[in-house]
This record gives C-alpha cells, sequence and structure tokens, in this order.
C-alpha cells in the first residue's frame, strides 16, 4: 500500500436534533453504526484532512450569497463519500436560494 492510500479511513460523526454531525470516533468501513451515526470516507493528501471537494459552483457574480457559509448540507453515498449540495448560515438558513 502507497503512503497516499495508508492515510485515508472513516471517521464516525452523530448528528444532532438540527441534524449537525458531531466527530465521535475514527472507524472502519464494516463498523456497525447507532441510528443517529454517519461513516464519513476521508483522505489525507499533502498533510490535510479532505472529505468532499473543497469547490462549490454558483453563478459568476453571485459569490455573496455564499459568502456567510458556516454550514454545508452533504449528501453521503454507500461507500461513505460525502457530496456537498448546498451552504447554510449560522442558523442554518439556505443560502443562495434559485430565482424564480
Amino acid at each position: 500500500m502507497d503512503e497516499r492510500h495508508a492515510a485515508d479511513g472513516y471517521v464516525i460523526v452523530r448528528l444532532d436534533d438540527r441534524g449537525v454531525a458531531h466527530f465521535q470516533r475514527l472507524g472502519s468501513a464494516e463498523e456497525t453504526l447507532n441510528a443517529d451515526e454517519r461513516r464519513l470516507r476521508y483522505r489525507l493528501r499533502n498533510g490535510q484532512v479532505r472529505f468532499a471537494t473543497d469547490a462549490f459552483f454558483f453563478q459568476e457574480g453571485h459569490a455573496e450569497r455564499y459568502e456567510p457559509a458556516r454550514y454545508g448540507q452533504f449528501r453521503v453515498n454507500e461507500r461513505g463519500e460525502p457530496l456537498l449540495v448546498s451552504l447554510h448560515g449560522a442558523e442554518l438558513e439556505l443560502l443562495g436560494a434559485m430565482e424564480r
């Protein structure tokens, strides 16, 4: 196994009443989880832990809508890989809702 993959693994988080994830422990792909827990795959790249892409694409000229972001909403697949689907403010309000 090369050094890059030796640092990949899983973190177990617990969801609170608002759906915000909190670190519980390091885990494995086979570990049985409680109903309020989720498994997230992480990768260590260039000395930094990465859960998902650090890119969030939005329409040009709308950056100010996302500046107050404090939370991200993720979909997590069966392999524990998260996909960022929206950004939220300090009170979990959705930022950058589509205009109609």
